[in-house]
């Protein structure tokens, strides 16, 4: 049944219904900037210019025996555009690991389907992908792997689209895409495991700004920010050391 869906998805020529229910209970996603660790990406127009790339990272977390995943993604495609999608550690030409490296290096064979994308007449762009893993030896012919914390599933590069001068920003999400929502419908961003269940990814949107070059673009980002908390604490208790070590 697990390969039967991501094989279907493989072969489909557009967005139709899949036929499984969402549990009561999702699996929270991550859809995140490499670069600063957090869901927000923001390009200066006179750096990133049209036709640059960059790269977003999808994550799940906190989720037990998985057997395979599919995400739908959503985004203004007047603001960026869909370049490629991979899955880090796949093969040599995609470096990295994901949450099936462990199943990868048991001898798990990779199920890969091929990205399907379509378009709104609201210029909206959808992307559907997935990946399962193929294991003969256990019961099910899948290698479950559980995920602590944050695992990756893949990444996907997109293309910014428009120049913003001045002062002026351009602003958007990539996000899952709800599937409560009737067009396309039925396709969300999902988990499966060797019982066949279905648990629906529930991801934050990140949010998507780009930057005219006389815009004042955010100077700080989390990961940026604790280094700079850390120093200032480690300098403060040895200030406060050599302070009480002074004698009286």
């Amino acid at each position: 049944m697990l390969l039967a869906i991501l094989l279907a998805m493989a072969f489909s020529t557009g967005f139709h219904a899949v036929p499984a229910e969402a549990q009561t209970l999702a699996v929270t996603g991550e859809i995140v900037n490499p670069l600063t660790g957090t869901n927000d990406f923001a390009f200066n127009s006179s750096v990133y210019l049209v036709n640059s790339t960059f790269t977003v990272d999808y994550y799940v977390a906190n989720v037990s025996d998985v057997a395979a995943w599919q995400i739908d993604i959503i985004w203004n495609n007047t603001l960026i555009n869909f370049d490629t999608i991979w899955v880090p550690g796949l093969n040599s030409s995609f470096p990295g690991s994901n949450v099936f490296t462990p199943a990868f290096n048991a001898g798990a064979t990779p199920i890969v389907t091929s990205p399907i994308l379509d378009y709104d007449t609201d210029n909206n762009g959808y992307l559907l992908y997935g990946l399962a893993n193929y294991y003969a030896p256990a019961k099910d012919h899948v290698y479950a792997v559980n995920v602590v914390g944050l695992g990756l599933l893949c990444s996907i590069n997109f293309t910014v689209q428009v120049s913003v001068t001045g002062a002026n920003i351009s602003s958007g999400a990539i996000g899952n895409f709800d599937y409560n929502n009737p067009d396309p419908a039925g396709y969300y961003s999902s988990v499966f495991d060797p019982s066949s269940t279905e648990t629906q990814i529930i991801a934050n949107n990140a949010t998507l700004e780009i930057y005219g070059s006389e815009a004042t673009i955010p100077e700080f980002t989390p990961r940026m920010v604790m280094p700079i908390f850390v120093v200032a604490t480690l300098l403060a208790v040895l200030i406060y050391r050599r302070k009480n070590r002074r004698p009286k």
